[in-house]
């Protein structure tokens, strides 16, 4: 969960024209939890679903997340990514919301406040469907409309910046680099939810690390990842099953000295809520 999050809070709180490396990570905490959808009732709908095998009875995956990422920018200010990402979020479809907020400007958005919305009342009939926005939960009340899904989550720019560059032999503005950053990130989130602290980044056997919910290792019943992580008796297996399916990551060396740090910038940002919050910038990047 929460790639896009992390990645889109990066790039809001980047300098114009600056690289994306200029954001440097210091560190990372992070809560995960199934809240959800490992209830018994939720769970076995999921499990009736068409297509691949998905149980969460026995194989639980977390259905929440907020991490809190502290960066330095390149002139040594400190900024703040908070992100939270639920898949337990019931409203009238999919919400995407974002906050940027700097010394002396602000900027706020959410996919659901499109300016168009329909009513339906209990009288009308009609099939459940999507047809008005991603992820629609109801066919009656006030219902938004996205009119241009496609356009509104920023898939027919994407698609068409990436046409555009490969036909030119350019490097897209989201490489391969980018996506090992977010994934470390990720990772260093997994490692702070797990063990219940904030992690300094890049932390030590970060390459080798495979979170418990990928490794198979988590407890059905557990709640949240630092409750349902195995007993004492069981980390040897565990960790034998890291082992076998161990991520080899390249950890570039970042380390930052984060002494003498003024009130730290803050972002947010995730699937279902996204905030962006950031000190020290004099202009957001568009």
């Amino acid at each position: 969960m929460m790639c896009h999050s992390v990645e889109a809070a990066r790039y809001l709180l980047t300098e114009p024209g600056a690289p994306r490396t200029s954001l440097v990570p210091l560190r990372v905490t992070a809560q995960a939890a199934c809240l959800k959808w490992q209830r018994p009732e939720y769970a076995e709908r999921l499990a009736r679903r068409p297509g691949p095998p998905l149980d969460y009875r026995s194989r639980p995956a977390e259905d929440f997340a907020a991490v809190v990422v502290e960066y330095s920018d390149a002139a040594g200010n400190p900024l703040v990514v908070e992100a939270i990402t639920s898949w337990a979020f019931v409203g009238a479809g999919l919400r995407l919301r974002m906050e940027l907020l700097g010394p002396e400007y602000s900027m706020s958005v959410s996919s659901l406040e499109t300016g168009l919305a329909l009513f339906f009342s209990r009288a009308v009939e009609q099939q459940a469907g999507e047809d008005l926005v991603e992820k629609q939960s109801a066919e009656s009340g006030l219902m938004p409309v996205v009119p241009n899904e496609a356009a509104a989550y920023g898939y027919e720019d994407e698609d068409r910046h990436m046409v555009r560059s490969f036909l030119a032999g350019e490097r897209p503005r989201e490489t391969f680099d980018d996506g090992l950053a977010v994934t470390e990130l990720l990772m260093a989130a997994y490692m702070s939810a797990e063990q219940e602290r904030t992690i300094t980044f890049p932390p030590g056997g970060l390459e080798t690390f495979v979170p418990a919910v990928a490794a198979r290792a988590l407890e059905p019943a557990g709640l949240n990842l630092a409750q349902s992580c195995p007993s004492a008796s069981r980390r040897a297996a565990w960790s034998q099953a890291r082992a076998v399916r161990a991520m080899q990551v390249s950890v570039p060396s970042r380390h930052v000295n984060a002494e003498g740090e003024h009130a730290p910038a803050v972002v947010t940002a995730g699937s279902s809520v996204t905030s962006l919050s950031a000190r020290g910038r004099q202009s957001p990047n568009p």
